[in-house]
């Protein structure tokens, strides 16, 4: 999964000179669309922010914060982004609007006097002004939707991770704004791949003949008339709304007590880990099941999380499933120290799973919260992992 990008500070090298070009290039498309309208040509793209949403929407949860305790690291040393005592969560809220454009796959909402909102509009290591609606002179021609419009769809919302903790909790925001699902004529989502979005969006009566897909090429639809939510929060934070909804999506997956588990991660070629064979052989040796829940079924997921007495597993999509865990269940997360994203360790902290970070060779992650590179190999040992189930077993 993603999350915003978290560098600060002014730009060095050769990411400083590509922000440069790019806020070039904003600024001379900008220009020339507001040039263009002069001559009655009509603007396609964003020419500025709506900063107003909050202003003209109907407000659904006010901005509240979570107290967690700082998150144990077997690392020598602790990393700044795992001893946050407390998570903000920002107000959520749903607007309604009329004739606005939605663009992806990296999604864009622009309204109908050509701003560009930017709490749902959202591109990885970006910030908000050199989106790149603001960047591209020409835009996909929009498809027309006659009608009503319920805008779901988020930038990496075919993911099991942003699907399930930016996309499907848009619904509670909508049904809890007072909307009815079945009064929108169409549902605009990700690109309708996965058997999990099939799955869930059956769970919630959604019929698929209404769901209008943002693809993976460059693409967009000219709402007549919208429903837009807000996202539940800010991408990689999961609020307890959020975990108590997706919760109650799934059929019953209560069961008692059950075996610790470790989750491999399959055939995925990212994010390999040099001494995953070693750390399996032990950990069964420990009592451990080991599972690949990349073809399993969400009710079969939720239903493995949920049964588990303590999760080890590598970052990655399958800790979305975190989410169904009891309360108590030990969690132990190996990181790569190129990219020590702690959205499933604030998930932890939230839904009430004692938790360990394992960053591996972590020398650079003390001072780094750089998430840029999210493919990086996972260097746990299994000297690492024997150091942090010591550690758990006094959490």
């Amino acid at each position: 999964m993603a999350t915003l990008s978290t560098r600060s500070g002014a730009p060095s090298g050769a990411g400083g000179l590509k922000r440069r070009v790019n806020h070039l290039r904003r600024w001379i498309i900008v220009e020339a669309r507001k040039a263009g309208s002069k001559f009655n040509i009509p603007i396609c793209g964003p020419v500025g922010f709506d900063h107003d949403s909050n202003q003209t929407s109907k407000v659904v949860d006010r901005e509240r914060e979570v107290l967690c305790t700082p998150a144990p690291q077997v690392m020598s040393g602790t990393h700044p982004l795992f001893m946050r005592t407390s998570i903000l969560f920002q107000q959520t809220w749903v607007r309604e609007m009329e004739k606005c454009t939605v663009y992806g796959p990296t999604v864009g909402v622009v309204s109908s006097d050509s701003l560009l909102i930017p709490g749902v509009s959202i591109e990885w290591s970006c910030p908000p002004e050199l989106h790149w609606t603001f960047r591209k002179l020409i835009l996909p021609t929009p498809t027309p939707l006659a009608g009503r419009s319920l805008i779901l769809g988020s930038t990496g919302g075919d993911s099991y991770f942003h699907w399930m903790t930016d996309v499907l909790p848009r619904v509670r925001l909508v049904k809890e704004a007072g909307y009815e699902m079945n009064s929108f004529d169409h549902l605009i989502i990700n690109k309708l791949e996965a058997g999990y979005q099939r799955e869930t969006l059956d769970y919630l009566k959604i019929p698929l003949k209404k769901i209008r897909e943002i693809g993976t090429k460059p693409s967009g639809y000219l709402c007549e008339h919208a429903v837009l939510p807000s996202l539940p929060s800010f991408p990689g934070a999961v609020p307890p709304e959020t975990i108590q909804y997706v919760r109650s999506i799934v059929p019953d997956t209560s069961v008692q007590k059950g075996p610790k588990l470790y989750i491999e991660r399959g055939k995925s070629k990212r994010r390999k880990i040099p001494e995953e064979g070693r750390i399996i052989d032990w950990l069964k040796t420990q009592g451990f099941g080991i599972i690949d829940s990349g073809g399993m079924s969400v009710k079969d997921q939720a239903t493995a999380f949920a049964h588990a007495e303590m999760i080890v597993a590598p970052h990655g999509g399958a800790l979305t499933n975190l989410i169904f865990c009891r309360p108590g269940t030990k969690v132990v997360e190996l990181l790569s120290s190129k990219y020590p994203n702690p959205c499933y360790r604030n998930l932890c902290g939230v839904a009430g799973l004692p938790y360990i970070g394992i960053i591996g060779n972590s020398q650079k992650s003390e001072t780094t919260c750089d998430l840029s590179d999210s493919s990086g190999a996972i260097e746990t040992t299994l000297e690492d992992m024997k150091k942090a189930l010591m550690q758990l077993l006094v959490l």
